[in-house]
C-alpha cells in the first residue's frame, strides 16, 4: 500500500506501510502528520489510519481442566482425531468473514466508496492529486477558522500560512511552473454543500486528455472535460 504524507502543507513522500510504522517509532514521522491512501476519502492523521495498526493478537486457548492422566488406546485415538478438524476450520470461516464483509460493505455501500487514484497512474499524475488534495486540506482548514467558509483565493492559503509551499499551487502536469495550475470553484462555498461540489480541476491533462477532479468530500477523480465550468 502506497501512504502520501504530508506535514504544514509539505508533501513528504510516499511511502510503504511498514516504512511508515518504522518512521513513526524513529520519530521521522509524528502521529499528528496527515496522510492519504487508497480508498481514503479525505487526509487524515497517522495516528487514525487503520491500516497502521497492529492486527490483534490471537486469544490464546484455554487451558484444559485439569484430570488424571489418561492414554487411550490406538484404536480410541485413532477415532477421536478427527475432531480438531471442525475447529480449525471454524477458524478458517471466521477468518474469511472478516476479509470478506468490508469488501461486501464497500460494494453495497455507494455512500462509501471513495473514486480514488489507479495504481496504473504516472508519477506526475499522483503527484498532481496529491497536491490538489492538500490544497484542498488547507481549505478546510481556513474554513475551520471562518465559519465553514473557503476562502475567496487560493493565494489566501499561502499568505496565511496554511499552505506552507507555494509549489503546492502548481501541478506536475503542466511544464509552465510558473503560475498557480489549479481551478478553483471554492468562493461563496461552505463545508455544508453537497459533498460530490467540485472544489479544484487541474489545468494539466494526462495522455488520455482526463483532468484531476478534487470534490469536497476529498473523493478524487479524472474526467475528460471539453469545457470547463466558469469559475465562481
Amino acid at each position: 500500500m502506497q501512504i502520501h504524507i504530508g506535514r504544514n502543507g509539505q508533501q513528504l513522500g510516499i511511502f510503504t506501510a511498514e516504512q511508515v510504522r518504522s518512521g513513526l517509532v524513529s520519530g521521522k514521522f509524528q502521529p499528528a502528520d496527515i496522510a492519504w491512501h487508497e480508498g481514503l476519502g479525505d487526509w487524515r492523521t497517522l495516528e487514525s489510519l487503520a491500516v497502521l495498526r497492529p492486527a490483534p493478537a490471537p486469544a490464546p486457548d484455554a487451558p484444559p481442566d485439569s484430570a488424571p492422566a489418561f492414554t487411550l488406546p490406538a484404536a480410541a485415538a485413532k477415532t477421536s482425531a478427527p475432531s480438531s478438524k471442525p475447529r480449525a476450520s471454524s477458524r478458517w470461516k471466521l477468518a474469511l468473514a472478516v476479509l470478506i464483509v468490508p469488501v461486501v460493505l464497500y460494494f453495497a455501500i455507494p455512500a462509501a466508496r471513495v473514486i480514488a487514484p489507479m495504481l496504473s497512474e504516472t508519477k506526475a499524475e499522483r503527484d498532481c492529486a496529491a497536491g490538489a488534495l492538500a490544497i484542498l486540506d488547507a481549505c478546510k482548514r481556513h474554513a475551520a477558522q471562518h465559519e465553514g467558509r473557503l476562502p475567496l483565493t487560493l493565494d489566501e492559503l499561502v499568505k496565511s500560512g496554511l499552505l506552507a509551499d507555494a509549489a503546492l499551487l502548481h501541478c506536475p502536469l503542466i511544464v509552465d511552473d510558473s503560475r498557480p495550475s489549479y481551478l478553483y470553484f471554492g468562493p461563496g462555498m461552505t463545508l455544508a454543500a453537497p459533498p460530490h461540489k467540485v472544489v479544484l480541476i487541474s489545468e494539466g491533462i494526462n495522455d488520455k486528455g482526463q483532468r484531476t477532479v478534487i470534490h469536497l468530500d476529498g473523493a478524487v477523480s479524472r474526467e475528460v472535460i471539453a469545457t470547463l465550468p466558469p469559475l465562481r
